[in-house]
């Protein structure tokens, strides 16, 4: 394709994406592209103009002045944009309104963006955000194309997907078959060489712009009117949770030999909230799975839960602690091990379920996610099915599972999953991933 001065835009949803993004784009621009950066919170966009690169919305209060085009996006759209990026808290009702107008500032920047600069393509991370929702909307009608990029199932890889992400994305619906035959878009050319931009190379944010930053999120009363969607992130609150994860120390246990691993999600989770049609509460499903194990394999199986490091100070499991004394509860512990060891694996649709299967482990799932075949994994649609499917489970892999679970495993990590992560990512990542937009950008079916 002829890639010279088509312009790429990369949306930046927060600080800690900036390494891997200015890499990104100082590739892309190296290989012609001419990329611009767009940053709607103050933090993130202090950070793209210290480091030189074209930054916008030049003001992200006013959004440069901008005229709100109130038909720009029908009720009808704005509801679904809602329905699929963010739920509504019953102390946050009082807020929709204000959320409406930032959506619709937004999406008129973005509109007028897009009608003055010509992209050739949006970069977006995962998706589930309404602002990105709608940025998203706005691109597809002007037949631009989006991409999504998101966290790999493994430690340390990505995966980049034209249509979304989780359930959304383009592998979701693809039978078993289909996903065996998969193949990366390809590009009709090599890339040999390609600039590598490393943390070095990086400005960052002076203690002066971090205090701004603060005063004016802590202490300026109509803050959260310009930016509606930060009010639910309570800064001292998630620097207090992190300081105390920081101090939290190993648990000392000696794992059961026979164990069945429950890894808890984070219980706010947009995997939670929209892909799990069985359970939306993380006690219900701990309960459901606990009564489950106890009727079909009586004290056989020692039960383990791990509760995600998110959600440790977040949320608290104590009454639960206290009720089934008999299972192990873990906060700080190997994950790699506790893989392992296990017998069987319950998750609702965590990444980590796709783990164990690598590790030719009895995988029983609950919600929707890409990896649940039945032809290699045990997957309760409904919650009535559970006792059939755990039947099923109880007998273990076949062989011709195990086989199937290996080619799958290598499909994903030739195929659709890259290595390298948003923190650890090296030259060879930044090389895929150039490698995957063009293929993408040259592929007219996508």
């Amino acid at each position: 394709m002829n890639i010279n001065n088509k312009r790429i835009v990369i949306f930046l949803p927060s600080e800690e994406f900036f390494k891997l993004f200015f890499a990104l784009g100082t590739a892309l621009e190296y290989m012609g592209f001419k990329v611009t950066f767009f940053a709607f919170h103050l933090r993130e966009n202090i950070l793209l103009k210290k480091n030189s690169v074209r930054a916008y919305p030049r003001n992200v209060f006013s959004l440069d002045n901008h005229i709100v085009d109130r038909e720009l996006l029908t009720k009808e759209e704005v509801q679904r944009i809602f329905s699929t990026a963010i739920v509504f808290g019953p102390d946050q009702r009082e807020l929709i309104g204000v959320y409406q107008e930032r959506l619709l500032k937004v999406a008129s920047y973005v509109n007028t963006y897009i009608l003055t600069e010509k992209p050739v393509l949006f970069i977006m991370w995962g998706g589930a955000d309404f602002l990105l929702e709608a940025s998203s909307v706005i691109a597809k009608r002007n037949h631009i194309k989006v991409l999504f990029l998101e966290n790999g199932y493994f430690n340390d890889t990505l995966q980049v997907d034209s249509v979304g992400v989780n359930i959304r994305s383009s592998i979701f619906k693809l039978s078993f078959t289909e996903f065996l035959s998969l193949k990366k878009p390809s590009i009709d050319y090599c890339i040999n060489t390609l600039p590598y931009s490393q943390t070095k190379d990086i400005i960052k944010l002076s203690l002066r712009d971090r205090f701004y930053c603060f005063f004016m999120r802590v202490f300026i009363r109509r803050y959260y009117d310009f930016f509606p969607e930060l009010k639910s992130g309570n800064y001292f609150s998630a620097r207090k949770r992190r300081i105390l994860n920081s101090m939290l120390k190993e648990d000392k246990i000696t794992l059961p030999e026979k164990f069945i691993f429950i890894p808890l999600q984070v219980h706010d989770d947009t995997q939670i909230l929209f892909n799990s049609p069985n359970f939306k509460d993380i006690e219900h499903f701990i309960v459901f799975c606990y009564q489950k194990i106890r009727d079909k394999f009586g004290n056989d199986y020692k039960i383990v839960i791990k509760e995600h490091p998110e959600d440790i100070f977040r949320q608290s499991y104590a009454h639960l602690k206290e009720k089934y004394k008999d299972i192990i509860w873990l906060r700080k512990y190997n994950l790699e091990l506790l893989l392992d060891k296990s017998s069987m694996v319950f998750v609702i649709n965590s990444s980590v379920g796709l783990q164990a299967l690598a590790r030719h482990k009895v995988v029983v799932i609950f919600g929707n996610c890409f990896y649940a075949y039945k032809e290699i994994a045990f997957k309760v649609d409904r919650i009535e099915d559970a006792d059939k499917v755990l039947d099923r489970a109880k007998n273990g892999l076949t062989t011709e599972q195990i086989h199937l679970i290996d080619k799958f495993v290598e499909v994903i990590k030739e195929e659709v999953f890259i290595a390298g992560g948003w923190r650890r990512f090296h030259q060879r990542t930044i090389k895929d991933l150039v490698e995957r937009i063009i293929g993408n950008l040259s592929d007219k079916t996508s």
